[in-house]
């Protein structure tokens, strides 16, 4: 019994600071979390919020997320006709993280110039087979 309890923990420690523990219900949340979170971290919020309207993270990722949960391919792997690949998640929301560490992340004002630049470099093939249809 203690050597299941010792597991469970570290799998719990492990898997929360990983994204290759991410699920299909998660995953809009965890996503919206890394881009919110890489966009106010990358450029001043007052820009932010005049660009996009959102006042700081949490409004950010509210949006985000219900803006995942509101896709077709969401709704797909709810119904059971598409599923989740965990590893496509893990990149995609890796991508978006990765741009913490470009030169583009230097806490800038947001222009509509510097936020294409970040969509563009954000964006990641492997987004756009985070529910695969079945």
């Amino acid at each position: 019994m203690r050597h299941r309890v010792r597991f469970f923990v570290w799998m719990a420690v492990l898997c929360f600071p990983l994204t290759g523990c991410l699920s299909g219900n998660g995953y809009p949340d965890s996503y919206a979390q890394a881009y919110c979170g890489t966009l106010f971290a990358c450029f001043e919020s007052d820009s932010v919020e005049d660009m996009t309207g959102w006042d700081d993270v949490g409004d950010c990722k509210d949006e985000v997320a219900s803006d995942l949960r509101s896709t077709g391919q969401y709704d797909s792997w709810e119904e059971g006709e598409a599923s989740f690949d965990s590893d496509a998640a893990a990149a995609c929301i890796e991508e978006v993280q990765e741009f913490r560490g470009d030169s583009d992340c230097a806490g800038e004002s947001l222009s509509f110039l510097n936020f294409a630049a970040f969509l563009f470099d954000v964006a990641d093939e492997a987004c756009s087979s985070v529910y695969e249809q079945d």
